[in-house]
């Protein structure tokens, strides 16, 4: 494995679950409506309450990072 590799992976510059397409014709489609549902909230709620739906979407997201990786072990 190159220095560079590892360097780029430690630092974030590699992030290999975001680049994954998964071959379900289903996701795109999901994933489009949940940006509409985002941008229609994102017009009707505060700036603070926008910043927490914001937040509950990244704590679903590494409990779900958490979640593959003790599936995976």
């Amino acid at each position: 494995m190159s220095k560079s590799f590892m360097y780029d992976l430690y630092f974030g510059h590699l992030v290999p679950w975001e680049r994954v397409r998964p071959g379900d014709h289903n996701y795109t489609p999901i994933n489009q409506k949940i940006s509409d549902i985002k941008v229609y909230f994102r017009d009707k709620l505060s700036a603070e309450d926008n910043e927490k739906i914001e937040e509950i979407g990244n704590l679903r997201a590494d409990a779900s990072m958490i979640e593959e990786v003790l599936i995976s072990d």
